[in-house]
């Protein structure tokens, strides 16, 4: 699956995907500390909320992956044309990728912080808030897309046949 996606991003400039992740990088990691910061919610509290839907996406996903392999097989590693990704997927696939990039970069960052603050002997707390939250929202991006690709591949080789 990581070579079609490969396949999928090269599509894209390379300076588009560096101003897109880091736009995402900065944005999230700027609303993310905003919510511990000025909202401090109880990390309890967030856990609690996003428990079932997490595992509901969880599910989701390990469904669809399932299905997939059953029905489609496996991908091959380098894709030989365009037609395991479903046109009307692609741009969607390009938005997950740019996405995931920028979610990555803004982990970083924050881990960053958190060492920096660690390291300086100042409380961890919203940073380390700020990256749990960061994390969880890219488990929800990548298991929802992960889901929704699977999903199109399934109904692509389903209308091929």
């Amino acid at each position: 699956m990581n070579g079609i996606l490969r396949a999928t991003a090269q599509a894209v400039p390379k300076a588009t995907i560096y101003r897109v992740a880091a736009s995402v990088a900065l944005g999230s990691v700027a609303l993310a500390l905003g919510v511990a910061f000025l909202l401090r919610p109880s990390m309890g509290t967030v856990v609690g909320f996003v428990v079932w839907p997490l595992l509901a996406t969880l599910l989701a996903g390990g469904i669809t992956g399932v299905l997939r392999l059953r029905l489609v097989g496996y991908l091959p590693s380098q894709p030989k044309d365009d037609d395991f990704i479903p046109r009307g997927l692609q741009p969607w696939i390009r938005f997950w990728l740019l996405a995931r990039f920028g979610l990555l970069g803004a982990m970083l960052a924050l881990l960053l912080a958190v060492v920096v603050t660690a390291v300086a002997k100042q409380g961890v707390n919203y940073a380390g808030e700020a990256l749990v939250y960061v994390v969880m929202l890219k488990m929800f991006v990548d298991v929802g897309f992960g889901a929704a690709f699977n999903l199109g591949i399934i109904a692509r080789r389903r209308s091929v046949r």
